[in-house]
């Protein structure tokens, strides 16, 4: 997939999910695992998607239009690793579930995890998740550009390993050195056709 234009169309919380949407791709992962900067690294726009130097900047759904509309990208709530109380973490899961389980448009759940550490439980659950309710996903280890190239199969290993799955499920990923930025928009196409 191509992507010439990217625009910010609207945030919404708790149960406010868009139904007019076409083709929707989610981002998802730990607050801090780097779905914003993947997102605007992907539509080539270092201030489409707001980031932070604090984890769990991203506390309801923000939804951006590519392609105008062909496509939209869903950039959705950190799970873990925030500072904030259980009650919020509480509402943003619930927000969190509400998206996955009732927007008709989703074609498929990027998870996103560091490459550099192994996939913590909210990982794992979140991939149980998606195979229980059968949401297509595929797992994306952001922030390879810190590894040396050496290092990029042992962390594929390491990702795949604490996830349960096959090395082959997982996309190491760079929105720094644009490392999967292809195979991720080509994963997109097929999901389209």
């Amino acid at each position: 997939m191509e992507i010439k234009q990217a625009e910010f169309l609207t945030t919404v919380a708790d149960s406010n999910i868009l139904q007019n949407t076409k083709n929707e791709f989610a981002f998802v992962g730990r607050s801090n695992a780097g779905k914003s900067s993947l997102i605007n690294a992907l539509t080539r726009n270092s201030k489409l998607a707001k980031k932070g130097q604090t984890a769990g900047v991203t506390k309801n759904i923000n939804y951006f239009s590519i392609n105008k509309g062909q496509v939209t990208f869903v950039d959705l709530p950190g799970y873990g690793f925030h500072k904030a109380g259980r009650q919020e973490e509480e509402k943003w899961a619930t927000t969190l579930e509400n998206y996955l389980l009732n927007s008709k448009n989703l074609r498929c759940v990027f998870v996103l995890v560091d490459s550099r550490i192994e996939a913590s439980n909210n990982d794992l659950n979140m991939l149980k998740f998606l195979n229980h309710y059968q949401i297509p996903f595929v797992v994306v280890a952001t922030k390879c550009d810190k590894l040396k190239k050496s290092e990029y199969q042992k962390s594929r290993q390491k990702v795949a390993f604490s996830l349960a799955l096959g090395e082959s499920n997982v996309i190491l990923a760079s929105s720094t050195s644009k490392e999967g930025l292809k195979q991720i928009l080509s994963l997109m196409d097929n999901f389209l056709k």
